[in-house]
């Protein structure tokens, strides 16, 4: 299906009673059902996607044990499971499934002290758990909280390689630490980035952490903790701080139900951060080169912006975070550097749109290779651009206006970026894909498409003599 960003909430402070306010305790032995569909119930009403919990816990969250084993949380035979709990629980992660919510599984609590148990015994859980869990389709997986308090780095590596071992669906994959830099971001049996920020931080460290990270490591990044989940205007700012820095999702925030109404009206998986094109104000701020533009004005006031790399026609609308509702302002003349005042003194989203990325129906294909120059037309040479027809491959219509797409730089000979654009259109100022030589570099874009459903390609390497490959997998289309 169509990209997918995650959003849960398992710290939530505003919740009315104590077992909802953290998720992590979902499966305690001390959380009746009724709570259960209580929490469920009201992480629907905020449109979360995701619920983290845990599968094994005894000091967290004090007075809800969540025990896998036979016996209590205090006196347990590792060697054997309390299979009544285990088909209960499964039961859970299948409601979970039924109601479109992926089960993030966490295997071992912090402040618990199984970082002394033996790999034997930490073993048998992940070996179970992954066995019974893992089969279904919306389960993903982390190993332990904070692994810093009681795992050695060692540890992680060697249990995580044990989990992958006995994880035949592939399931993603992480650890979580305590907050600061991700230990692990270039690790190849790591899948995901699960950071915490700390409680104490403001909107532009969490922002800083994001992009940071992206730098780090070429994997998602799940801005998984930064609040205690007050539903107040700081929270809802990390928030949105996360999603412009290029999260994949967050577990944590406020005002949630607003931001997963705008994920469900925007192509945000073919956005990139993008804080030059912020010349003057207060503002984060999002690009998909010459289609789509946001700026989170976080405070209000007036940016102004450089949208030189726009030209044409740009549809504009202002989004309220706090109510989740659009409302339309005058269009602009993009290619040149632009002024816009919110409207009030309070956070709000600016989005500036080509008109063919608004107004289009959104149809699946089956996933597809479009272009690959290795198999046809050799490399893209430095400087020179070259026209790929998409229209009528892949099952893409003559009437599409644009495809989904994922893009793979492969082999470039030196460093440089890409630059697409539609084929009966001029070239933008702003590039697709950055890369460095030798270096695979895979994005997800939305590709406008000229009138005759072709698009042009162009490399821009720091060798005039450089070349690269590309390989083009299309996944659906507007029209």
């Amino acid at each position: 299906g169509p990209p997918v960003y995650l959003l849960a909430k398992f710290l939530d402070s505003a919740a009315p009673t104590e077992p909802l306010r953290h998720s992590l305790t979902f499966l305690s032995e001390n959380v009746t059902d009724a709570d259960r569909e209580a929490l469920l119930a009201r992480h629907a009403s905020m449109r979360l996607n995701k619920v983290n919990f845990y599968l094994a816990n005894r000091g967290d969250y004090p007075g809800f044990p969540t025990t896998p084993w036979l016996g209590s949380a205090g006196t347990n035979d590792k060697k054997r499971f309390d299979l009544a709990r285990w088909h209960a629980w499964e039961g859970w992660v299948l409601r979970l499934r039924d109601a479109g919510l992926l089960a993030h599984l966490w295997f071992f609590a912090d402040q618990s002290g199984f970082g002394d148990l033996s790999d034997a015994d930490r073993e048998l859980l992940v070996r179970y758990g992954m066995a019974r869990l893992s089969g279904y389709v919306h389960t993903m997986f982390t190993l332990v909280l904070e692994w810093q308090e009681g795992w050695s780095e060692a540890e992680v590596q060697d249990h995580i390689l044990y989990l992958r071992q006995n994880n035949p669906w592939g399931r993603v994959v992480s650890v979580h630490g305590v907050p600061g830099d991700f230990s692990f971001p270039t690790v190849p049996w790591v899948d995901f980035m699960d950071l915490q920020v700390s409680f104490s931080s403001d909107p532009d460290a969490v922002y800083a952490a994001g992009l940071l990270h992206r730098a780090l490591g070429a994997k998602p990044l799940l801005q998984e903790e930064f609040s205690m989940g007050s539903e107040d205007t700081v929270v809802r700012r990390k928030s949105w701080a996360a999603f412009f820095a290029g999260a994949a999702g967050s577990g944590t925030g406020a005002f949630l139900e607003p931001l997963s109404r705008f994920l469900a009206a925007t192509p945000f998986a073919a956005l990139a951060p993008s804080p030059l094109l912020v010349l003057s104000g207060r503002a984060y701020a999002m690009a998909d080169p010459g289609r789509l533009y946001l700026f989170y004005l976080s405070t209000g006031g007036t940016i102004t912006a450089d949208l030189t790399g726009a030209p044409g026609r740009l549809l504009v609308q202002w989004f309220n975070p706090r109510t989740g509702l659009f409302s339309d302002a005058p269009e602009v003349t993009g290619g040149s550097v632009l002024s816009f005042r919110a409207p009030t003194n309070e956070d709000w989203l600016l989005e500036l749109a080509a008109p063919a990325t608004l107004g289009a129906d959104f149809y699946t294909v089956q996933p597809c290779r479009a272009v690959d120059t290795r198999q046809s037309g050799g490399p893209l040479l430095s400087g020179n651009s070259r026209r790929f027809d998409l229209a009528g491959t892949c099952g893409i219509p003559s009437s599409a206006r644009a495809v989904a797409t994922n893009v793979t730089v492969i082999g470039p000979t030196a460093g440089g970026h890409l630059t697409f654009w539609p084929g009966d259109q001029s070239q933008p100022a702003t590039s697709l894909a950055n890369f460095s030589a030798g270096l695979i570099r895979a994005n997800n874009a939305v590709l406008p498409l000229g009138g005759d459903g072709s698009a042009l390609a162009q490399p821009s390497l720091s060798s005039v003599s450089g070349s690269v490959h590309l390989a083009l997998d299309v996944v659906g289309y507007f029209q």
